[in-house]
């Protein structure tokens, strides 16, 4: 939890409780420092398309391409249950979450006014095989 804490505003982190939902429901890939949990990725799938439901990368870790590492993981292991499109939401202010998911082939298309539950906008982005 201290990656979601760390990673999100209050109003938008995921509670302990949701957080252990979404690892029970979907698929979760981890980056580790030593014994710590430095970020995580989640996904779902629905027949051929694969979701990012959450990625996050403790803020004393990025920079450091861990968030590019966890992306890989998720579309390589949605890849080999051959998903072939992948959607993901992220907030319009997150640049450089924004500048890795198109440098990795996402495009928007389109944006969510009020998206999130503090107000904010978000970016729908998919990236079609």
């Amino acid at each position: 939890m201290a990656v979601e804490g760390a990673s999100f505003s209050e109003k938008i982190a995921f509670s302990r409780t949701k957080m252990w939902r979404r690892l029970q429901q979907y698929e979760a890939y981890v980056a580790a420092a030593g014994k710590a949990i430095v970020g995580y990725g989640i996904c779902s799938e629905n027949r051929s398309r694969g979701k990012i439901v959450s990625i996050a990368v403790h803020p004393s870790c990025q920079g450091l391409g861990l968030g590019g590492r966890l992306m890989h993981k998720v579309l390589d292991g949605l890849k080999k249950r051959g998903i072939s499109v992948y959607t993901l939401y992220v907030r319009t202010s997150a640049s450089a979450a924004v500048a890795l998911y198109t440098q990795l082939g996402f495009r928007v298309v389109r944006t969510l006014t009020g998206h999130y539950a503090d107000g904010s906008d978000a970016f729908s982005m998919k990236k079609v095989l």
